[in-house]
């Protein structure tokens, strides 16, 4: 035990010989690392300090183009061939030509007027006119970037002015919609039904109107000088200057017509029908009519007028003109038959409330007088064997002045004998439209009583 002890005491030296020289080593170790620090802190010093020359200045001319020894730093070889520095130069030559852009005008209307200013008010474009077939569209080229003053106008439209922004950065493409200066007419007359005429005097072109009222509202019209004219049938036309000057103008204006004379009516209807001018002659009478609805004499005339056109019509008018106390008398042709040749002599047949004469002065045979209607037994619409309308009339009556039993072939005035005497036919007569057809219609509703 004692033994033991003594050992024991005997290492306590080198065992603390050891402490210390191991903590000398930590010592030492950690003087080495600052030292080490130091001269790296110094070293940092020297090449970032104020008023020092670079000493990797003249290294860098004896050593090779750093093009070869910056393969082994890829940060350099990237900054190298960074495209930046080149680009440059290109965005300065862009950046004169982006100063200036094209716009492109569309607009409605045609033969437009377009001017475009800056914001001084200098006129730096202007047109004529634009010409397109559909909308107009117009290219103006060059204009420096920047706000300009933009003006479109056309006679007759309302003039747009708008300020416009010329940008490089997006297309320029503008579109103006040009609204015509409208103003508006309200007009009055005394009588109904009535057709109004307006004549622009500056571009020439009508507008036609039918008032059924005694009203009219709110008639529209474009800016300009206008000669407005109100008309009825049997009335005196009446006609005013207008002049619009200003849109959305509301004008007004009252016409009071006055009746034709109906004597002056009837002198020109029946002088229209004696030169042939039958449209004009139904024209008047129609004018009597509204303005007498049972006048005879033009009752008369507008039966005549439609015989002689062909129309049907005529002999529901004729018929009441009858009644009315006229008598009638119509071309109409009498068949006839000598010597195994067909003859249509053409004759007058002149009809009365007691009477129905045929007289004609190629054969007094032909002629005939039947008196009252009870002297006509029969009275029929047939068809010959060539097709051809005709009116058969039988009865009791006199036959050249001598009483004989009557029985007569009536035919339209327009049918005709052919060449050889053995057919009759009927000048331009169709399927849908007859001549011969509408006189024998026409007749025998004057006749059929």
């Amino acid at each position: 035990m004692n033994k033991i002890m003594e050992t024991r005491v005997l290492d306590v030296p080198k065992v603390y010989r050891q402490i210390k020289i191991i903590y000398l080593l930590k010592i030492l170790l950690s003087v080495i690392l600052l030292i080490c620090l130091a001269g790296s802190v110094e070293i940092s010093a020297q090449g970032t300090a104020p008023g020092r020359k670079k000493t990797t200045k003249p290294k860098s001319t004896t050593k090779p183009p750093e093009k070869k020894s910056s393969n082994a730093n890829p940060q350099t070889k990237t900054q190298s061939r960074s495209p930046k520095p080149r680009s440059q130069p290109r965005r300065k030559s862009t950046s004169s030509k982006s100063s200036y852009a094209n716009l492109n005008l569309v607009i409605n209307e045609l033969n437009c007027k377009v001017i475009i200013s800056n914001q001084n008010g200098d006129v730096i474009y202007e047109n004529s006119n634009v010409t397109n077939s559909t909308d107009s569209l117009l290219l103006i080229k060059d204009l420096r970037i920047g706000k300009y003053n933009l003006t479109v106008r056309k006679p007759g439209f309302i003039e747009e002015n708008r300020e416009i922004i010329i940008s490089s950065e997006k297309p320029n493409l503008l579109s103006v919609t040009l609204n015509p200066a409208i103003a508006y007419l309200s007009i009055n007359s005394n009588v109904e039904h009535t057709k109004i005429e307006l004549k622009n005097i500056t571009t020439n072109k009508t507008q036609e109107f039918t008032a059924l009222s005694k009203e009219l509202y709110d008639i529209k019209l474009p800016l300009g000088n206008y000669k407005v004219t109100i008309n009825k049938e049997g009335y005196i036309s009446e006609s005013k200057n207008l002049t619009v000057s200003n849109y959305g103008q509301k004008n007004q204006m009252t016409f009071t017509l006055k009746p034709l004379p109906i004597n002056k009516l009837l002198e020109d209807a029946e002088t229209a029908f004696e030169n042939g001018n039958y449209s004009t002659a139904i024209e008047n009478s129609e004018k009597i009519l509204s303005l007498q609805p049972q006048n005879p004499d033009a009752i008369f005339f507008l039966g005549l007028g439609y015989y002689y056109q062909g129309d049907s019509r005529a002999g529901n008018y004729l018929r009441e003109a009858l009644k009315l106390g006229k008598e009638i008398t119509l071309p109409v042709r009498a068949f006839n038959k000598s010597g195994g040749k067909l003859q249509l002599i053409l004759g007058d047949l002149k009809i009365s409330n007691d009477s129905v004469v045929f007289y004609n002065s190629v054969d007094s045979k032909l002629n005939f007088s039947l008196f009252n209607n009870r002297e006509i037994k029969s009275l029929s619409q047939k068809f010959d064997k060539d097709n051809i309308p005709y009116i058969n009339i039988e009865g009791k009556g006199l036959i050249n002045n001598k009483n004989k039993k009557v029985k007569v072939k009536i035919y339209s005035r327009n049918a005709t004998i052919s060449s050889s005497r053995k057919n009759i036919f009927c000048p331009n007569c169709e399927t849908n439209s007859c001549p011969c057809r509408y006189d024998v219609e026409s007749l025998y509703t004057l006749l059929f009583r």
